[in-house]
């Protein structure tokens, strides 16, 4: 059955609004109907929106949360609406719920295999009164039993945009609260092993590949997964606690169940404007994490491939840099100051830091005077490259071993000589002294001889 108008949509949906939900829901079940939490998640967020943005109550959020509302429409999970309206306790009308809900099952009919028994059941319960002194609370109890967790998605959101979205919307105690609700305890910190079994369930290891990860530290356990393009370490940040909720419910590289239902039913009176970016920047503090669309979780469709482009485009401009240095330093030094600015801004471009350009050409004429304009930019040329350098400290580490050995041996050697020049010193004093005994012996004795 066709509609006119959203209008029309709306008014037919309304004589379900005071229908019992236990029996509504129950008559769904009796026909095997239910639906993708995706479903449910789009019906939460537009229930809710217009108590969230309500003014008055706006008004008494807090810098922190009124920043996380930005995301609202994209990244808001059933789970997390579901912990705002316990925190804040919103006056909500359940009957505006099951008004959505049928709009969106009636809307999309035609994409469900009903029966003529079910249609007549539902339409004699058109303008029951059952339900009419429910609460939201019992509404929730009951339609939860409609909705089944789909291939792909999890609490109503993509996999491919969890992590983005959690790590915008949701604190810490939230993400633990969305791991409860699926069963799953979420660690602040993994052991080796979990990490080594999360990263072979991520990346489909064969027993042999996960088997060589065994004896290596965590360390290098962090950086193979790295290399491959998923940072991780035992240490779980707000991203990685999201993957663990993943992989403990088995779900790297699902299908993904495709979306083709129609949702072209909220009516233009019901539409609320979320507060922007620019109306919030003057009071609201960044605080939180950006969205990371790096790691996405993997699925069939979309699987996390090792990240190098974006390092190996960046030695291209380093390379032409010096070429182009000798060229203008011929002129005098006081006649061009400004030529001579144009090679030192390309000494650290190897940097990898575009802004610290319009820095370096302020110090560059006060170095000019003092040395020659061509010694200048070979010198910065191939002092900064090697503090750049990330490697030095394997070779320091070895080196500073050796030389404590060296000294070891050496302060050893200076002692044993020491000890060895005391104990002649000793012997040569108690030498001495005997001798000078002996002498003071004989003369005593010649002495009482004599008399």
């Amino acid at each position: 059955m066709g509609f006119e108008n959203k209008n029309a949509l709306f008014e037919e949906a309304k004589k379900y609004e005071k229908v019992s939900s236990e029996e509504l829901v129950a008559l769904f079940k009796e026909n095997h109907l239910y639906f993708p939490d995706f479903v449910d998640r789009y019906l939460l967020v537009n229930f809710f929106k217009k108590y969230i943005f309500d003014e008055a109550m706006y008004n008494t959020y807090s810098d922190e949360f009124k920043y996380r509302l930005r995301n609202y429409d994209n990244s808001s999970s059933i789970h997390l609406l579901e912990d705002i309206d316990k925190e804040y306790g919103y006056s909500v009308h359940p009957s505006e719920y099951k008004n959505l809900f049928m709009r969106f099952f009636l809307l999309n009919r035609d994409k469900f295999k009903t029966t003529i028994a079910f249609e007549k059941a539902l339409e004699k319960m058109q303008g029951s009164m059952d339900g009419a002194q429910e609460n939201y609370e019992k509404v929730r109890f009951h339609f939860r039993e409609l909705f089944y967790t789909p291939k792909g998605y999890l609490d109503g959101i993509a996999l491919s945009a969890l992590k983005g979205a959690v790590s915008s919307t949701y604190t810490l105690n939230q993400i633990k609260g969305l791991g409860e609700k699926y069963n799953v305890d979420v660690p602040r910190r993994m052991n080796k092993q979990q990490l080594i079994d999360l990263i072979s369930a991520r990346f489909r290891l064969n027993e042999e590949e996960k088997a060589a990860l065994q004896p290596k530290p965590i360390l290098a356990i962090s950086q193979y997964s790295k290399e491959k393009g998923f940072k991780i370490s035992t240490d779980l940040k707000k991203e990685d606690m999201v993957e663990f909720i993943v992989y403990s419910l088995n779900k790297y590289n699902e299908d993904v169940e495709k979306d083709l239902y129609d949702y072209d039913f909220i009516l233009d009176e019901e539409q609320v404007e979320i507060p922007t970016e620019e109306e919030e920047e003057a009071t609201v503090a960044p605080v939180v994490v950006p969205v990371q669309e790096e790691e996405p979780i993997p699925t069939t469709n979309e699987y996390v491939e090792p990240e190098t482009p974006a390092k190996e485009e960046e030695p291209a401009p380093e390379e032409e840099a010096p070429a182009e240095e000798p060229q203008p330093e011929e002129t005098p030094a006081e006649e061009q100051p400004a030529e001579e600015a144009q090679p030192e801004e390309e000494a650290p471009a190897e940097e990898e830091q575009a802004p610290e350009e319009e820095t370096v050409p302020e110090e560059a004429p006060e170095e000019a005077p003092e040395e020659p304009v061509q010694e200048a930019p070979a010198e910065e040329a191939k002092e900064e490259p090697k503090q750049e350098e990330p490697e030095e400290e394997e070779p320091e580490e070895e080196y500073d071993e050796s030389l404590d050995n060296e000294i070891r041996d050496i302060i050893k050697d200076y002692y044993n000589k020491k000890a060895r020049k005391d104990r002649g010193a000793r012997i040569l004093i108690i030498i001495l002294f005997l001798i000078l005994a002996a002498g003071l012996a004989f003369f005593a004795l010649k002495y009482f001889n004599v008399f």
